[in-house]
This record gives C-alpha cells, structure tokens and sequence, in this order.
C-alpha cells in the first residue's frame, strides 16, 4: 500500500514536470521576432513586387511552399490582374490588428495580421499569415473575412 502512494505521488510530480520541460525546450528554440520585422520585411517586399507588377518575383520570394502548392504561378498572377482591375494598385497598409502562435512541437511561428489596405477605389480589411515553416519568414495566405469564415483571397 506503501508503495503504490509513493509511486502515485511520484507520477503526480513527474507528468507536470515532463509537460513544463517540454513547453520550455520548444519554447527555448524559438526565435526572436516582432511584427514590425515580418510586416517591414516580407510583406513589404511582397507589397512593393506586386505594386510593381513583378508577380512572379513575389511568387518566388514570398510565398510559402504550401501557398505555391496550392495556387498556381498563373491563378496568383490573374488573381492580382483582377484585384488591380477591381480596387488600383496599392498605396498604403496599416496594421489593425496581429495574433501569433507557436507550435510546440514543430516550433513553426505563425502571425495574421488584420491590415487596412488602402486603394484608390476605397478602403479594405484584409488578413495576411505569415509562417516560418520554410526556415524564413513567407506568406502562407492572404485573407478576407467572409460571412462565417476568412475567405481566401489573393491581394
């Protein structure tokens, strides 16, 4: 009986103490970041490429290997056509609002950012997500809020 309270106790300390060392060794590896270097860095370069018209630079340079598995070179540069036909080119971007998280088993980054994007046919709410799955911080999409759900879009 003695011994079955003794290994009790022992697996109430040791099953919190695995689960906190976990979370800080995940924790530990992560990078040091802020939003002003994701929004500074590849959505600025991403911005300035597809104001500039050079889509398939911003293809290459800023999207995630999953964005460029799902879209296509074609689809991504004809969705920008048509957004430009739409709303102009982009003047201006403020950030709204930003979430992060981590993931503690991949330590992969993920930040959305709710930006008001400006035009000259009129101003828009869009989101942005930005990962560092591929080793570096790229565009894993581009979002506006639907009905229910963020709806992708490409801007």
């Amino acid at each position: 009986m003695l011994k079955q309270r003794s290994l009790n106790w022992l697996l109430f300390i040791l099953i919190p103490a695995l689960i906190a060392g976990g979370i800080f060794l995940a924790l530990r590896g992560a990078e040091e970041w802020s939003i002003e270097e994701v929004d500074q860095g590849v959505v600025e370069t991403y911005c300035r490429l597809i104001a500039e018209g050079r889509f398939d630079d911003a293809y290459d340079q800023c999207l995630s290997a999953a964005y460029r598995r799902q879209v296509s070179r074609e689809d991504f540069a004809r969705g920008h056509t048509q957004t430009r036909a739409e709303r102009g080119a982009l003047q201006s971007r403020e950030i709204l609002r930003e979430w992060s998280g981590v993931n503690l088993f991949s330590r992969v980054r993920d930040v959305r950012i709710l930006y008001l994007l400006t035009y000259p046919n009129g101003e828009w709410r869009d989101y942005i997500v930005v990962d560092n799955a591929d080793g570096e911080w790229r565009i894993e999409g581009t979002y506006r809020r639907g009905a229910k759900y963020l709806e992708f879009i490409v801007w």
